[in-house]
């Protein structure tokens, strides 16, 4: 048996954005990207999710994840710190760094609480750092609230 627990999400406020390169394109208004290399992670954190009326897409890598952010503007991003390729720290920089993803709150999830994780998050642009094992409605109560957080100017 095993003395886990469930730590509290770590918020950080949105940093300041740049106009979008595409002020045309509209976000998904209920879109998720979960992405997480570990098929068992990444399955129960959309099917959360999606029983809570949120369309869910599905990354395995951090590529794929930016593919999506890029192509459907979801109103979050979940995912986790390491994965194979690149990793979640490198794929939220390239969201952040970019006019078009700015915007988009990123949650990281994680089963590593040292080595500067969550500053290493919270530096890329992380809007909350949740520890694995997340529970599901913490995991919800989180995407709902970044997703109605306003978009900062």
């Amino acid at each position: 048996m095993t003395n886990a627990s469930i730590a509290a999400p770590r918020r950080w406020p949105a940093r300041p954005g740049r106009p979008p390169l595409i002020p045309s394109a509209v976000p998904s208004a209920d879109t998720v990207v979960v992405a997480d290399s570990h098929e068992d992670c990444r399955a129960l954190y959309a099917m959360v999710l999606r029983h809570a009326g949120f369309e869910v897409l599905e990354a395995e890598t951090g590529e794929e994840a930016i593919r999506l952010a890029f192509a459907r503007r979801p109103v979050a991003v979940v995912m986790a710190a390491v994965m194979r390729g690149v990793n979640g720290f490198r794929a939220m920089e390239v969201l952040k760094d970019h006019g078009d993803t700015e915007h988009i709150p990123v949650l990281v999830v994680s089963s590593v609480c040292g080595d500067g994780y969550e500053q290493r998050a919270q530096a890329a642009g992380c809007s909350a750092y949740l520890m694995k094992p997340c529970s599901p409605q913490c995991l919800l109560d989180e995407v709902r609230r970044c997703a109605a957080a306003p978009l900062s100017a």
